[in-house]
């Protein structure tokens, strides 16, 4: 994956779990500033999730079978 991508992603899953963290801290009404024990789910998970997306490094397969066949 190209850095790019990997950046845009970040940002993507930064914004999708703020905005799904307020619509939770707005269920809860003007009582709940922090929408109760939501965010303390979801801030891990979207840390985890833009963690995920930096470490993902697949590896680069070949085309071409080398292998040599012994036909004993």
């Amino acid at each position: 994956m190209r850095v790019m991508t990997k950046v845009l992603l970040s940002i993507a899953i930064f914004c999708g779990g703020t905005m799904f963290v307020t619509l939770i801290a707005q269920g809860m009404g003007n009582r709940a500033s922090t929408g109760g024990i939501g965010p303390f789910i979801l801030y891990p998970a979207i840390i985890a999730g833009i963690v995920a997306v930096w470490r993902y490094n697949p590896e680069k397969k070949e085309e071409q079978d080398k292998h040599t066949l012994n036909k004993n």
